[in-house]
């Protein structure tokens, strides 16, 4: 059975969504490998050793500020974007925001990496990538915008009721 077409835009965020949310766990343990090898001073370290408080309290301090970093490009930006997407067109602007993602991702991975002589503290600015198209959230609202561009008036009204219905219960 065919996926209804209103479902689809739902499907793509969720999907986008749970990648998201399952890189987080690997990058966090990528982290706490690199503080880890750091602490010790060892290519490679069990993962057992590095629960110890020293690491952890580092880790925590590093994942803080990382989320802060990476806010911050994203509430500065995310207002820019969206009016250049309104005028440059919404499909450009979430490409450069996946450029954005991705090189994120790339920058962490690097300065993580075993090999990576870089220091850990290096991984905050991976969020300055955030600035290339507004961040992960931006890109769930240009989704919702492409939708929002497709759909006639009326069944975006349907589809919008149907949806509150079901939720209503």
């Amino acid at each position: 059975m065919p996926i209804p077409i209103p479902y689809l835009p739902a499907l793509l965020l969720l999907l986008s969504e749970l990648a998201e949310l399952l890189l987080v766990s690997p990058r966090i343990r990528l982290l706490e490998s690199s503080i880890c090898r750091t602490h010790y001073g060892l290519p490679s370290v069990p993962e057992s050793q590095c629960k110890i408080p020293e690491v952890q309290t580092r880790l925590a301090y590093i994942r803080g500020w990382q989320v802060f970093f990476e806010a911050l490009p994203v509430m500065a930006l995310a207002i820019p974007w969206g009016a250049l997407a309104d005028r440059a067109g919404r499909k450009k602007v979430l490409a450069v925001n996946f450029l954005g993602c991705a090189i994120h991702i790339a920058w962490f991975t690097i300065v993580c990496n075993p090999r990576s002589g870089i220091a850990v503290e290096w991984v905050w600015a991976s969020a300055l990538a955030f600035a290339l198209g507004g961040g992960p959230r931006t890109a769930g609202v240009l989704v919702l915008a492409l939708v929002n561009d497709i759909s006639p008036g009326g069944e975006r009204y349907a589809i919008g009721t149907v949806f509150a219905e079901r939720w209503a219960g």
